[in-house]
């Protein structure tokens, strides 16, 4: 179990060298709780040999074309570096005097055969530092199949470190002899606007629709090249850069996409919209200043896209370098759950999978005993359940925990989708507040419902906007609403002239609803006003602003309807439609004396008290 040493907690801008004055501890498993920390920059600056293993190529880049390190002079293993070249590095007396060795996890293995031709293995192991950077990424990024590549021989280094703002608890019992600190803050890292909606990719259209929204640039970190192709195109948007993997897949599914694609971004590239696949959620520098918008972007429609808020998420929103604290103007996470129950820790998962890989490892390997005795042929059957978090030896399943820990993470990360408090909780746990915001009320689905179910699912939505209107800060809420005025009348005149508690006491009835309202015209203003237009003004009527205007007036002079300062209420032809009683078509039509004039003509009767009756 990780059990962290706690740090004196840091201020907010505080680097990795008021934490460890003297650089990263040998032997040590650093939480650094935040990014942008600097601990690969005091790793490159130690007086000291160092390999460091940094999680992808465009975080070796990077550093590597870094001013900062020009004088040190490191050396990038990545693809097409052989082991050739390695080994006329180690050898290489000019130059720096100590030698940092920047690789992927894909190609360490290169490093150990570069010292081995050389007879300068044991120099290898007893003289470099081997640091882990990124640490989490060997259980979060199990799709890359050489990933674990590092762990087959930490064993053998007689210094190794590893380092993350979002560490994994790792199993294997390499692990133990590493000494866990923890870095803690004074402050919060500032705040998360959750947007928990059904449709995450419609609210990012929307984003996309109203750009005067951000005062900056906006980056959206989105695991899904397909989709991001489908927003871009759908949206018409020009201002838009793609971050993704130059492989062929990717090219093809930009289409016409391709054409805003960028490898390597940097501040040059940047659009008022930037979209960024995983490869760019961790370890490298996004230049941009406290104007900009971060955006984490999840879809369980897409079931890859849900990146582990503790890792992937935490790690993608702390991209940004500005002045003077790297915060942005806002951070949003635009997602929705599964709707499940409550989620596992990593710990419990961890020991529920152990026990069910050993059983399923032990069913495999007596199955391929009994086939043997018996002389029957082995399907393989069990193979597609186990190969995930097992080595074979000569036909014999071994344990990997390594595999298995990808596994769990894995879950673990799924799991943190399951409602939406386990994602607030997420957030909260990488300390950042979290504020609540709805895109919208939920559509109602009719489908199967009763009018009186369906009516009380619009009121719970009512009640909720006039609880929270905070909550709703966009237009669709709203929008909504008006739809609700049009296509639930009575449910609506109910609520305004009855009030929500009466319409619950009535158990949601449209026919008790109008008995009611029919009631309530006889003494409530408003409503009578409402049953005299209803008798007043004719389906398919036509009438001239002018007639409008004396018919209403009329009616507010019977029933003394007044300005707020006591005065006469004068009508005007405009206010007719500002009932939302019928449905009205402005235009010509011809007064008493068959001349033409403006006016309007009644196209649909909506609900009055009248219809009511």
């Amino acid at each position: 179990m990780y059990k962290p040493i706690v740090n004196k907690p840091l201020n907010i801008g505080d680097r990795f060298n008021v934490a460890f004055p003297d650089g990263i501890p040998l032997n040590s498993n650093v939480d650094k709780s935040k990014t942008a920390l600097g601990i690969t920059y005091a790793e490159m600056m130690a007086p000291r040999n160092s390999i460091l293993a940094l999680s992808s190529v465009p975080i070796i880049e990077d550093k590597y074309n870094s001013k900062d390190y020009a004088h040190i002079q490191p050396f990038k293993i990545i693809k097409g570096v052989t082991s050739g070249m390695i080994a006329n590095e180690l050898l290489r007396e000019d130059g720096y005097k100590y030698k940092k060795l920047l690789v992927t996890p894909e190609s360490f293995p290169k490093i150990i055969e570069a010292a081995k031709s050389i007879r300068k293995l044991k120099w290898l192991y007893n003289d470099f530092f081997l640091f882990l950077d990124e640490s989490h990424c060997y259980a979060v990024e199990a799709f890359r199949e050489d990933i674990l590549n590092p762990f087959k021989f930490i064993e053998h280094f007689k210094n190794v470190s590893m380092g993350s703002a979002t560490p994994f608890p790792y199993s294997h019992p390499r692990f133990n002899r590493l000494e866990n600190y923890k870095i803690t803050y004074k402050e919060k890292f500032g705040v998360v606007t959750l947007i928990n909606n059904e449709h995450p990719q419609s609210v990012m259209m929307h984003f996309i629709k109203n750009p005067d929204m951000f005062p900056g640039r906006v980056h959206v970190f989105f695991a899904s090249v397909t989709a991001t192709a489908k927003l871009i195109n759908t949206s018409g948007i020009t201002e838009v850069m793609v971050a993704c993997n130059c492989d062929k897949k990717n090219m093809v599914n930009l289409g016409e996409a391709i054409k805003y694609y960028v490898e390597q971004p940097s501040e040059k590239d940047f659009k008022k919209f930037n979209f960024y696949t995983s490869r760019y959620n961790e370890g490298w520098d996004l230049i941009d200043d406290s104007t900009a918008t971060m955006i984490f972007l999840t879809d369980k429609a897409i079931p890859h896209t849900l990146g582990g808020i503790q890792f992937k998420g935490f790690q993608c929103v702390g991209r940004l370098r500005s002045k003077p604290d790297n915060k942005p103007n806002k951070i949003y996470h635009i997602t929705n759950n599964l709707e499940l129950g409550d989620m596992k820790s990593i710990e419990e998962i961890q020991k529920i999978r152990l026990y069910n890989a050993n059983a399923h490892i032990r069913q495999f390997n007596e199955h391929k005993i009994a086939c043997k005795n018996d002389g029957q042929v082995d399907l393989e059957l069990l193979l597609p359940v186990i190969k995930n978090y097992t080595d074979l030896n000569n036909g014999k399943a071994y344990l990997n925990l390594d595999k298995l820990d990808q596994q769990s993470c894995a879950q673990y990360c799924r799991e943190t989708y399951n409602n939406a408090e386990t994602i607030k909780s997420a957030w909260e746990k990488c300390n950042y507040d979290v504020e609540e915001i709805k895109f919208s009320i939920p559509v109602i689905v009719h489908e199967r419902k009763s009018s009186a179910t369906i009516n009380k699912e619009i009121v719970d939505h009512i009640k909720e906007l006039r609880i929270n209107p905070s909550a709703y800060i966009f237009d669709n809420a709203a929008n909504l609403l008006k739809h609700y005025r049009q296509d639930y009348n009575i449910l609506i005149d109910a609520i305004e002239l009855l009030g929500i508690e009466k319409i619950e006491q009535l158990k949601y009835s449209n026919n008790d609803m109008k008995a009611q309202l029919i009631e309530q015209s006889n003494k409530n203003v408003d409503a009578q006003l409402r049953l005299l237009i209803g008798n007043t003004f004719d389906l398919n009527g036509e009438y001239t602003n002018k007639e409008i205007k004396v018919k209403l007036q009329g009616l507010y002079d019977q029933l003394n309807i007044r300005k707020p300062d006591g005065s006469r209420k004068i009508a005007k032809a405009s206010d007719l439609n500002n009932f939302n009683m019928f449905e009205l078509d402005e235009g010509k039509v011809k007064d008493e004396k068959g001349k033409w004039q403006h006016g309007l003509k009644v196209l649909r009767i909506n609900y009055t008290i009248a219809n009511a009756a």
